[in-house]
């Protein structure tokens, strides 16, 4: 079984109905994709290809799609071969699969309309897969309605949105905080966002769901008077949403919230659900939603900005990712899994340094593997890091703990 995050994705691949004849890849999954290609690979006859950014022309694009087509599936086209002509080498071979890698850039606005042209003419049972950075609307939006497209892998809890499935009347919009921030609007990512202003007050929006006109100024412009806190924040929140193409937020009774007109997934929000449900879950249960708090909180919340209002919440969710290491911890604890166990600890451990529940749970852990010289030496580094920093020693619980592993050296 192929497992990516913890979830079965060969379960997801076999589950596609015949009729997909376009998988794409999720671009969110990206680093996930050399597995996915190592699947398909597996599953009939695949050809792959990569093309880079700078084909930039559809001639040099189709030259190495065709070229592997002809070197691995045994296919006798011409460079010059037209959609059909593929798709009919493509319908000659049973399971036929034709993997695009680097669907990026330049790329995705040339061969769409090819690309489009060949699941148009294919056989139920075979395929054409894109992998990249990109997702292409115009190809989803126009073959989805023929239930010929599909994405792979999703996964909501994980930020893994399935496209094919739109809200009517909604735009897709995606917020990862974690680590420097990235921003996507239909499957496409927001680039430019015209200066630090607009991109820091879209997170606020998103993170806050709810704020208000005072709580935006306190934030933002505390040194303006209210008539030109007003100006700037009125140009900069357009400006917010001629980026987006989309007006994220909509204001009444004195608050600004989530407009109803996008479909919010945001990966903080995400993070903090599962960490809270796992706390009141059974082991099982609590062990999966720990690993999905884990595998979202990748980095530092906004790493790339250092705002008074960032750096407390990254406090805050540091110490929700301390939790979920120490939950997950204790679950493999309980099974007696504990090599696992003391990884989570001296993850959690490095967040918190001075956190001396932690520091104990790891030295008994060392201890009961046979390891009582590395539990005094996680001790002794405790006892530095609090003499230096707080000018105090390690509470008597602990001191005690290394007594008792000294014994055992001794």
């Amino acid at each position: 079984m192929l497992t990516i995050n913890n979830f079965d994705i060969e379960a997801q691949y076999d589950a596609l109905d015949a009729n997909v004849r376009l998988l794409i890849l999720h671009p969110a999954a990206y680093s996930s994709h050399r597995m996915l290609g190592q699947l398909l690979l597996k599953r009939g006859q695949t050809a792959y290809v990569h093309v880079p950014q700078d084909a930039d022309n559809l001639k040099l694009a189709l030259h190495r799609v065709i070229e592997a087509l002809n070197e691995q599936l045994n296919t006798d086209l011409s460079f010059d071969a037209k959609a059909s002509e593929i798709a009919a080498a493509l319908n000659a071979v049973d399971g036929a699969q034709l993997l695009i890698e680097g669907y990026d850039g330049s790329t995705a606005v040339i061969l769409d309309e090819v690309i489009e042209e060949v699941v148009r003419q294919l056989k139920p049972g075979r395929r054409l897969v894109l992998s990249g950075r990109v997702l292409s609307n115009e190809l989803v939006e126009s073959l989805v309605s023929e239930e010929a497209v599909a994405v792979l892998p999703v996964d909501r809890k994980r930020l893994l949105i399935d496209y094919t499935e739109p809200e009517e009347g909604k735009t897709f919009l995606e917020v990862r905080a974690f680590g420097q921030g990235q921003v996507l609007v239909n499957g496409r990512p927001i680039d430019r966002w015209e200066g630090h202003l607009p991109r820091a007050l879209f997170y606020f929006f998103v993170d806050r769901a709810m704020t208000t006109r005072d709580e935006i100024f306190d934030t933002f412009w505390p040194r303006l008077n209210k008539r030109e806190a007003t100006n700037v924040f009125h140009v900069t929140k357009r400006k917010v949403s001629e980026i987006l193409g989309v007006h994220p937020t909509v204001y009444g009774s004195g608050f600004y919230r989530i407009s109803p007109e996008v479909d919010l997934h945001y990966d903080v929000v995400n993070f903090q659900e599962a960490v809270q449900n796992a706390a009141i879950a059974d082991d099982d249960v609590a062990e999966e939603l720990y690993q999905i708090a884990i595998d979202l909180y990748h980095d530092d919340f906004l790493s790339s900005m250092d705002a008074d209002w960032v750096v407390k919440r990254r406090e805050d969710l540091r110490a929700i990712y301390t939790d979920a290491l120490i939950g997950l911890a204790r679950i493999y604890e309980r099974r007696g899994e504990k090599e696992a166990a003391l990884g989570l600890f001296l993850r959690a451990s490095a967040s918190s340094p001075k956190r001396e529940d932690l520091t104990r749970s790891i030295m008994t852990l060392y201890a009961e593997l046979g390891k009582p010289e590395v539990a005094l030496e996680t001790f002794e580094n405790l006892e530095e890091i609090l003499k230096k920093e707080l000018g105090v020693s390690p509470d008597p619980q602990t001191q005690e703990l290394a007594n008792e592993i000294r014994e055992l050296v001794n």
